[in-house]
């Protein structure tokens, strides 16, 4: 059987920013194409890039990719590319628009999660980010120790919307050894005997 369009296309990672997320509360995600020059392209099929000290930029209702690194070509001579020019994204106005929008409230920026190839094509994952709190980044690295503890693991407990946003509220556990699981179900077995004597004294 023939494999469709969809199955058919391949994707390869270039560069992820995963900084961005210890460092931000990704608010939302969005996938943009890129404007590049053909050395850059080369560049990318060779070397790859970075994108951890990249961030994104509003010109004009526009959104740019400011400070991400493409190496020069090596064959590229006089008509090579600066490595960390901007350049320039593509994606729906509608969506431009919104994010444009949030960027003006307090605390809010946009940066790159991922540079990848799909297909012959270019990409950039863009995530519109808010910094975390000291706390935040305390808990979470509360969490990363506990989680190396021997029975320890993280679970979700809920998927919920909040606004227009989704968000899971996730649970640091440890797994119940088989005679807590007994001591359980022996207070469950008691708790029922009293309710049936007490309904029968009624």
């Amino acid at each position: 059987m023939a494999k469709s369009a969809s199955e058919a296309r391949t994707r390869r990672s270039l560069s992820t920013n995963r900084r961005a997320r210890h460092e931000y509360e990704i608010l939302d995600q969005l996938e943009c194409g890129i404007v590049l020059r053909g050395t850059e392209l080369k560049s990318l099929r060779a070397k790859g890039a970075s994108i951890e000290q990249a961030f994104g930029h509003f010109r004009a209702g526009e959104l740019w990719l400011i400070n991400a690194h493409i190496p020069e070509y090596a064959f590229g001579n006089i008509h090579n590319h600066v490595p960390t020019r901007d350049r320039k994204l593509l994606a729906r106005k509608r969506e431009l628009s919104r994010w444009t929008a949030r960027v003006k409230e307090k605390g809010i920026t946009v940066v790159p999660l991922e540079l990848y190839f799909d297909d012959a094509l270019v990409k950039v994952r863009m995530a519109l980010v808010r910094g975390k709190k000291l706390h935040d980044k305390r808990e979470l690295s509360r969490w990363t120790a506990r989680v190396k503890e021997k029975g320890i693991t993280v679970v979700p407990l809920e998927l919920y919307f909040d606004d227009a946003l989704v968000k899971v509220r996730m649970a640091l556990v440890r797994g119940k050894k088989l005679h807590d699981k007994r001591e359980d179900k022996r207070a469950q077995d008691a708790r029922r005997d009293i309710d049936r004597a007490m309904s029968r004294r009624r």
